[in-house]
């Protein structure tokens, strides 16, 4: 098989903020792998906190790609031999992935048959980012025509988290999930964490 990395950026709608940082694009890491002339694709997102990032990623392929051998239905014996290099997990989803639409395509079945899975595939979320809560609950709204839950981003450092959630509440019913990214205190938890199961956040 032979297998390539490319860099990727991928340009935002709109800003996504969180509480440790704000962004207008993704840098994302494509894998292409070919056999018997079929290509496989897959795609991820390397995060620069687990020392990861998109060249990196992209050098991890470049460097060990014979790991990859010459049998795309191999996956539990190219598995072990990606497991046994540490490190870029990011650049080893990306191996995965384009194996699964790989054998997909030679196969001509999706990839979700491969897994037997059903066609309508599992729950999906979307990420309502940081703003304030008027800002957060209309997102929410137009977001809950499509999605089946919501996640919501806080950590405003405003001592509105709480708002932020009640105004989401009260525009939609769909199960939600919160994400601080770290940024509550010990007794900020303690003190939100009450009302936000009172709201029906899950988790």
């Amino acid at each position: 098989m032979e297998i390539e990395a490319r860099i990727v950026r991928l340009h935002l709608a709109e800003t996504f903020v969180i509480a440790r940082d704000a962004t207008d694009h993704a840098d994302v890491v494509h894998v292409s792998i070919r056999h018997d002339g079929v290509t496989g694709n897959g795609e991820a997102a390397p995060v620069d906190r687990y020392g990861e990032s998109v060249e990196s990623a992209s050098r991890f392929v470049e460097e060990h790609a014979a790991l990859v051998g010459d049998d795309p239905f191999a996956l539990e014996e190219i598995g072990e031999r990606l497991a046994a290099v540490p490190g870029e997990q990011a650049a080893k989803a990306a191996i995965d992935g384009a194996l699964h639409d790989l054998q997909g395509k030679v196969l001509g079945i999706p990839a979700h048959r491969l897994l037997g899975l059903p066609r309508q595939g599992p729950p999906t979320s979307w990420t309502v980012w940081l703003g304030d809560p008027d800002d957060m609950a209309q997102r929410a709204e137009a977001a809950a025509h499509t999605f089946k839950r919501l996640k919501l981003k806080l950590g405003g450092g405003d001592g509105l988290d709480v708002e932020r959630v009640r105004a989401v509440r009260g525009v939609t019913d769909l199960p939600l999930q919160v994400d601080v990214n770290e940024w509550w205190s010990l007794d900020e938890a303690l003190d939100a964490l009450p009302q936000l199961a009172a709201l029906g956040v899950e988790y």
